[in-house]
């Protein structure tokens, strides 16, 4: 450019004006051709764009199919099934000891309410505690408004006042019911319940029972006084309340007999503050985790088992056997074998398991595309409030919302940033682990409740299919009622 400057200054030959045009009209075609080249490249990365995304839409319409398919249940009755519910002081026994003034449901730990796929439950509830109160039931689908989330879906119940629960469970499986708030010291204290959703799978069991587990922290054995620092920094900072014993149905060990030969389906809850068991007692078998049947049967062991999940297992009295907690080592279910029963079990594989959900996927396809939401987990300092947890940043009742289309496939990351456990819960929706620190998992079985260990890094895949809006948050209940919860929306 300085040289032709020059050029152009003073009188111009007729040899050096056909050196410019030509300079002049080879710069031209140079600068039209990149402009092109660029364009052509602009247009290329779109059309790849537009193919990445028709591709990615198309896999996950594949993958929506793939798990709702999973929900195949048909019922098997119609009725209208109506409960009285009271939450109330009770005295009662724990590990052969009177536990005075346990907070329970109708005076009793052990509150199992059992209806059929297609019953409509009917619970009139009454709070006669000394706090203000609701009831979550942990993993069923439920009306939005049942969800018993005080500030999202009701009001809390006030003492001496009521609500009445009304719904329809969806899917068969073993639940659960707890408060839905200052959860770290009601459920310590023994509020809690279990609901089975029987469908025509009993006929095939001759025993059906729950177990619930559960730990306590007393500060005296002897007069088995609980601890009632229920807002322990280190609990919350830590890894929540852990007790110092663990109880089966109240007790230090159940016991289950069974004659040789009989069947006995055994669901096991954890209703435990913050305490993840590491269970096994291989002659049992997983027929189904957080409700849902797996894909496959498999043997009881190095099973993790934290607050919130729940496990069915299927049993044939074959020898006498432990289910234990490979953490603590205690042996927590006896099952006794003796004698025999007038019944010939000679099942094939195939025989005993013919109910399990072949239609669980593997969702494969979804490992390694790029998540459409992100949970980050951590604590933080607040101003005023001292250590919290929080969800991407925001400590509850602050919240960012993420809104779900129903129907839709979603990819998730839950990334942990603190060092600690987290059962993450998800309420409204089950969903299936993709991936463990980038690592491909095949669980062959749904989830409502996800166990993370220091820094670990899970991706899971969900389609909502029930409207509203739903919480999802750290089932430790310390760390939940410390900021540690968040919601989303499903339109």
């Amino acid at each position: 450019m300085k040289k032709i400057g020059v050029l152009m200054k003073g009188a111009v030959s007729k040899r050096e004006l056909k050196i410019l045009i030509v300079v002049l009209l080879g710069a031209t075609l140079f600068l039209a051709g990149c402009v092109s080249q660029n364009s052509k490249n602009v247009e290329d990365s779109k059309n790849l764009g537009r193919v990445e995304l028709e591709e990615r839409a198309k896999i996950k319409e594949e993958l929506r199919e793939e798990f709702v398919r999973a929900y195949n249940f048909s019922p098997i009755s119609n009725r209208e099934v109506k409960i009285d519910l009271e939450a109330r002081e009770a005295n009662i026994e724990v590990i052969g000891k009177t536990l005075e003034n346990a907070w329970t449901y109708n005076g009793s730990l052990y509150n199992v309410i059992r209806i059929k796929l297609g019953d409509t439950l009917v619970i009139n509830f009454t709070n006669n505690l000394e706090q203000e109160t609701t009831i979550h039931f942990h993993g069923i689908r439920v009306p939005n408004a049942m969800d018993g989330v005080p500030g999202v879906t009701q009001p809390p119940i006030n003492p001496g006042e009521g609500f009445l629960y009304k719904f329809k469970p969806k899917d068969p499986g073993t639940y659960w019911f707890h408060p839905h708030i200052r959860g770290e010291e009601q459920l310590e204290k023994g509020l809690y319940g279990v609901i089975v959703v029987e469908d025509n799978t009993t006929q095939y069991y001759d025993k059906d029972e729950v177990v619930i587990l559960d730990d306590w922290l007393f500060e005296d054995l002897e007069e088995l006084k609980l601890d009632e620092n229920f807002k322990n920094m280190h609990a919350i900072m830590m890894n929540g309340r852990i007790g110092n014993v663990i109880t089966a149905n109240a007790k230090e060990m159940e016991v289950i007999n069974l004659k040789k030969g009989e069947r006995l389906r055994l669901r096991i809850v954890n209703t435990a503050n913050a305490r993840v068991f590491v269970l096994s007692g291989n002659k049992a078998y997983v027929i189904a985790v957080d409700g849902f049947y797996v894909r496959e049967p498999f043997p009881l062991s190095s099973f993790d088992f934290a607050p919130g999940n729940r496990v069915d297992l299927d049993i044939i009295g074959e020898e006498t056997f432990y289910i234990y907690d490979e953490i603590t080592g205690k042996k927590l279910i006896m099952i006794n074998v003796s004698g025999k029963t007038n019944k010939t079990q000679y099942l094939t594989k195939e025989e005993r398991f013919s109910f399990i959900n072949q239609y669980i996927p593997t969702l494969r396809e979804a490992f390694g595309l790029d998540e459409d939401y992100r949970y980050d987990y951590s604590l933080k300092m607040v101003p005023g409030k001292g250590m919290l947890w929080a969800v991407n940043g925001v400590s509850w009742p602050d919240y960012i919302k993420y809104t779900f289309n129903a129907g839709e496939f979603n990819i998730v990351k839950l990334k942990d940033n603190s060092g600690r456990i987290h059962p993450i819960h998800f309420h409204g929706l089950f969903f299936k682990v993709i991936s463990r620190n980038g690592e491909f998992v095949d669980e062959g079985f749904y989830r409502d409740t996800v166990t993370l260990y220091p820094y670990d890094e899970v991706v899971i895949g969900l389609v909502p299919l029930d409207k509203g809006k739903w919480v999802n948050h750290c089932h430790i209940q310390e760390h939940a009622e410390n900021g540690f919860m968040t919601l989303t929306e499903v339109i």
